[in-house]
């Protein structure tokens, strides 16, 4: 996880593209990650705040304070899963109002993530890999020490290799966050440049519709 650790701060401000992910915990520890996006598509996860215990209220105040400790201009797009937007039916009473509502009527609404799961845990790995510049897609801040010391320690599940288990509520908002995200094999096609005149170079010019202007 060294490798993929850095202090970007210095390279992003208030005009740097940012994003959240949140993975709702009660009894269970809770995640946020605040991303920002960089050039060619790079994420950077700034900062990242565990909860546990705490209404939604209390969480709101935590992430907005966070958010204006960032000098954000406005609030992110704060994916989270599509449960947090179902409302809870109980086997007695009356229908419990979804938690995103909740989180909309305090002031801070979620953008609901689409995706199967799945498909989001090979997204990550895939942004844990090498770009073209010879850096990971993924660059976390050494800020974010509850993603540093849990994403390592992840394993698949026995029955089910394509569950994850472990302490996987940062890298769950990790995956929301991400499953909003092109995919790495179209990021490298638009990064990878190639010399002038050279075999790729021509077959990028070949791939090119006929009767438009190419600059190169």
């Amino acid at each position: 996880m060294r490798w993929h650790v850095d202090d970007l701060d210095r390279d992003v401000d208030t005009l740097t593209p940012a994003v959240g992910g949140l993975q709702w915990g009660f009894n269970v520890p809770g995640a946020f990650v605040l991303v920002r996006v960089l050039r060619h598509g790079r994420v950077y996860v700034e900062r990242d705040l565990k909860f546990k215990n705490l209404s939604v209220p209390d969480v709101v105040v935590s992430l907005k304070k966070l958010i204006s400790d960032r000098c954000l201009p406005k609030r992110p797009s704060i994916f989270a899963d599509p449960n947090l937007f179902a409302p809870v039916e109980p086997k007695e009473g009356v229908m419990v109002e979804p938690i995103a509502s909740i989180f909309a009527r305090e002031g801070l609404p979620l953008v609901q993530s689409h995706g199967d799961p799945m498909h989001g845990w090979q997204r990550v790995n895939d942004y844990l890999r090498e770009a073209p510049d010879g850096k990971p897609w993924l660059i976390v801040s050494p800020k974010c020490q509850t993603l540093i010391r849990t994403l390592p320690t992840i394993e698949q599940k026995a029955t089910d290799p394509e569950t994850p288990q472990g302490e996987v509520y940062a890298a769950h908002a990790l995956r929301l966050v991400l499953n909003s995200r092109p995919s790495v094999s179209a990021l490298a096609r638009e990064t990878t440049k190639h010399a002038w005149g050279t075999l790729g170079w021509l077959k990028t010019r070949d791939s090119k519709p006929r009767g438009t202007l190419a600059l190169d």
